[in-house]
């Protein structure tokens, strides 16, 4: 197995946050007849508005790449935007992201690769996070 990470944080000023990361993970595949790698490349900025106020907005790309004899190449694309509140021991933030999938393998009537239009989908999140912290 191989894992490889990196990542990085800077800030434009200093109400900005901004992190890129890349990271690839090498393993056997569920049915362990190939490898696949997990490769992710990503991208976020949190700007802090005021004392209470906080925006972000992000990007990340999946790569599934499995290796032969699988015929497998699956990239996910997901920008996403937040805001958060926070107020002594309060905080809340609301967040959307959109995952679009692609499949990179050839559709090919008759082999493995027949229904890999079946991987491809679009998926609209949102999600509301209270926290009170005691």
């Amino acid at each position: 197995r191989q894992m490889i990470a990196a990542s990085s944080a800077e800030l434009a000023t200093a109400r900005d946050t901004i992190v890129l990361a890349c990271r690839r993970y090498e393993q056997p595949a569920f049915s362990s007849h190939s490898m696949y790698e997990d490769i992710t490349y990503s991208f976020a900025w949190k700007h802090k508005l005021d004392d209470h106020f906080t925006v972000g907005a992000g990007f990340l790309l999946y790569i599934g790449d499995w290796q032969p004899p699988v015929e497998r190449n699956d990239w996910i694309y997901t920008p996403s935007a937040s805001v958060a509140y926070n107020y002594k021991k309060f905080s809340a933030e609301l967040a959307y992201s959109y995952d679009w999938a692609q499949n990179n393998s050839q559709v090919v009537p008759g082999t493995q690769t027949a229904y890999a239009n079946g991987r491809e989908f679009t998926r609209n999140l949102v999600s509301l996070t209270l926290k009170y912290t005691f």
